[in-house]
């Protein structure tokens, strides 16, 4: 697919001197067009160009449009290898523009559309356009396509730890600051005079059948004796 345009530096004031060019490609035609509507000059393609085809020559020689800016465009013919080469007031197949965005702009591309406002016609240098009153607003920006859903992944269950209790270290016993012994809640430590007296009572149990000798004050049964003499 051979690619055929025609740059028009500006869309605000009318302009001429334009000719056709025969780029080697769509990305390159894009980058032609971004560096012109920044810098107002680039390599050019002309047709009539005397290096133009298999006596390709690099860097292109340069031009410089004085009347450039932003709203610079390019008509755009699509055409196969076998076919002529497109006229100069023949009707464009797209219409490139540049949009904010990047370093430079963004390149967007539409089908072309007759505007019964904007004249062109060809004059002894090239072709004159002679734009509408408005320039044109720049073209709404490509959404981009939405993404496609990733299958669904496994999901680790979260692991639990187990809690551990924690060791509580037992109390430790009070010990004695002199003898270094623990002291015991019953008896006290090793020291003098530090015991614990501890007053015990106990009661007889009283049970049918027994009784109390009066001298020894033992429970006896009653078919027994208890050791008095």
């Amino acid at each position: 697919m051979a690619v055929y345009g025609i740059y028009v530096p500006t869309a605000r004031t009318p302009t001429s001197g334009l000719e056709m060019e025969s780029f080697p490609s769509r990305e390159v035609t894009g980058r032609c067009l971004l560096e012109r509507c920044e810098l107002g000059a680039g390599g050019t393609f002309w047709l009539g160009d005397p290096i133009h085809g298999r006596n390709r020559v690099w860097p292109r020689p340069v031009h410089q449009w004085d009347d450039a800016d932003e709203t610079g465009y390019m008509r755009i013919f699509l055409r196969y290898a076998a076919d002529p080469v497109p006229g100069l007031l023949d009707t464009p197949d797209e219409e490139w523009l540049v949009n904010p965005g990047g370093k430079r702009g963004i390149v967007v591309r539409l089908q072309w559309e007759e505007n019964p406002e904007e004249i062109a016609r060809l004059a002894r240098d090239g072709v004159r356009i002679i734009p509408t009153a408005v320039p044109p607003i720049p073209a709404p920006a490509a959404r981009p396509a939405p993404r496609r859903p990733y299958p669904p992944t496994r999901t680790r269950a979260p692991r639990v730890r187990e809690q551990v209790p924690a060791l509580v270290a037992p109390p430790m016993p009070p010990v004695c600051e002199t003898c270094f012994q623990v002291r015991s809640p019953t008896s006290g430590c090793g020291c003098p005079g530090t015991g614990t007296e501890l007053v015990v009572e106990i009661q007889r149990p009283t049970r049918e059948g027994f009784q109390q000798c009066e001298g020894c004050g033992k429970a006896v049964s009653a078919y027994a004796r208890c050791g008095c003499s």
